[in-house]
């Protein structure tokens, strides 16, 4: 049996989910990644903001198939990198 790391990543957004869905990614700042990276597999946690019959539950998940790191403007003041999760 092939043991596979799990990350867990919390969709702070319903419009992250959208973008998870529709495009396939999902990004992760740099200075939040997890020690123990690359993940082999991820879950998405939807937390309140989800509302009522969404919330508190993880009902996507799958194998990450490609790493990327990318830059972006954040609140366009300064650029950061980060990693964004092809699926």
């Amino acid at each position: 049996m092939n043991a596979k790391e799990l990350l867990v990543a919390l969709l702070p957004k319903v419009s992250a989910l959208d973008i998870l869905k529709t495009e396939g990614w999902y990004h992760i700042p740099l200075e939040t990644a997890p020690k123990r990276w690359p993940p082999k597999m991820m879950a998405f946690y939807q937390g309140k903001v989800f509302g009522k019959d969404d919330a508190y539950q993880i009902r996507y998940f799958g194998e990450v198939s490609q790493i990327d790191v990318a830059e972006c403007v954040n609140d366009l003041r300064h650029e950061i990198s980060e990693f964004s999760h092809s699926w």
